[in-house]
């Protein structure tokens, strides 16, 4: 579906085939990227990696190794598959091979690993691309959904794309959009990745009692650029983190601070309703809640840990509840007027429904949009 440069950000232009004409151009493009499933390596062994190779076992392919940068990886064994430097790859894999880049690294895009694997003569493609093509085994790894399932969502991302406040919000949510109908991350924004929760060209100004809500807190990294922000004035924070290691890592921190009595460490999960759920614990910032989980994690209302009567500035990053914790308390939430920065991206349909929920929920403030993290696909959007 090519684009002039003048139409890259007109979202009825970015919307206009029909799903059956999206279906078929889809159709091409998976025959021209994957012209063998049984000639697939896939560049990058960590935690993606090995869930992609699971995943594509489940679908009744068998990927032929591994590619790896890591030194001490290459020449070993990973999940039944054996781990091959770049040049090796390049020298062992027959001429026809497709390598799908496993990767998500802030610092290497897909577009730089492309042009890695590409120096060695490996034809390269995001592994992203499996969720067209085994939609059911790949639900859920990434926030990716056929093209013609998004255009079934067309109404409700026009209808979204009203809300936004400037012209990077909007500039940001076509370019978003665009790359789920044509997986080309040529098409994405430049990622931001030293501002995110507190973007430097949005006001943010807190109340010196301000009260920190840090859904998914992980090792304590978002509160300290909480702190940072704030210079130390505010009046409490909390934060929820349910993985134990991460929760063991950010108790450390807030130690090593002295913030003491000020910031509280809860072990648990938000949700729709409070109660008891399966936990995937991976010391790590994939750690989510899973039918298959081997922990049993408490869940929470954000009304039971968000105070009334306060100003609150509220971040949320827990892996796909966002939509559960928010609805979940939301006449709490539109009572309070609490300042929101939400991450958008863990399920496709995040992007729009998301800042539509917000914008119900808090009629007075103001919407924004901005593109963090991997491959600038990490996208928070904010309530201010």
């Amino acid at each position: 579906m090519a684009l002039s440069r003048a139409m890259q950000t007109d979202l009825n232009a970015i919307l206009s085939e029909t799903p059956d004409e999206a279906r078929a151009r889809c159709g091409r493009r998976l025959d021209a990227a994957l012209p063998d499933m049984g000639n697939i390596a896939l560049f990058g062994a960590g935690n993606t990696g090995r869930e992609v190779v699971k995943r594509l076992r489940r679908a009744g392919v068998e990927p032929v190794a591994f590619i790896d940068d890591t030194p001490a990886k290459q020449g070993t064994t990973i999940d039944g598959l054996r781990v091959l430097g770049r040049q090796q790859a390049a020298e062992a894999l027959e001429s026809d091979a497709t390598v799908l880049v496993t990767v998500l690294n802030p610092k290497l895009t897909f577009v730089q690993a492309q042009a890695l694997l590409a120096e060695t003569g490996l034809k390269a493609e995001s592994f992203m691309l499996l969720s067209w093509l085994f939609p059911e085994e790949f639900s859920g790894l990434c926030n990716v959904m056929a093209p013609e399932n998004v255009l079934h969502e067309k109404d409700s991302i026009l209808e979204c794309d009203a809300l936004w406040a400037d012209d990077i919000s909007r500039d940001t949510f076509a370019m978003q959009v665009a790359w789920r109908m044509s997986l080309d991350f040529t098409r994405l924004p430049a990622p931001r990745l030293d501002d995110i929760y507190f973007p430097k060209d949005l006001d943010i100004s807190l109340n010196p009692d301000v009260v920190f809500i840090d859904a998914g807190a992980y090792d304590g990294d978002t509160l300290g650029h909480f702190l940072d922000h704030t210079g130390g004035l505010f009046g409490r924070a909390v934060c929820i983190e349910p993985d134990p290691q991460n929760l063991a890592r950010l108790e450390q921190s807030i130690k090593d601070q002295s913030l003491g009595h000020r910031v509280t460490a809860l072990n648990c999960g938000l949700g729709a309703r409070a109660g008891i759920l399966s936990f995937n614990a991976t010391a790590d910032m994939s750690a989510s809640f899973d039918t298959g989980g081997a922990v049993s994690m408490p869940v929470k209302r954000l009304a039971d840990v968000m105070p009334a009567g306060q100003p609150v500035y509220a971040k949320f990053d827990i892996e796909g509840a966002e939509w559960d914790a928010l609805s979940g308390s939301a006449e709490h939430v539109t009572d309070n007027n609490p300042k929101l920065a939400v991450s958008v991206y863990h399920a496709p349909e995040d992007l729009w429904r998301l800042p539509l929920l917000m914008a119900r929920l808090l009629p007075n403030r103001r919407i924004y949009l901005r593109a963090h993290g991997v491959d600038g696909t990490d996208v928070i959007c904010y309530a201010l």
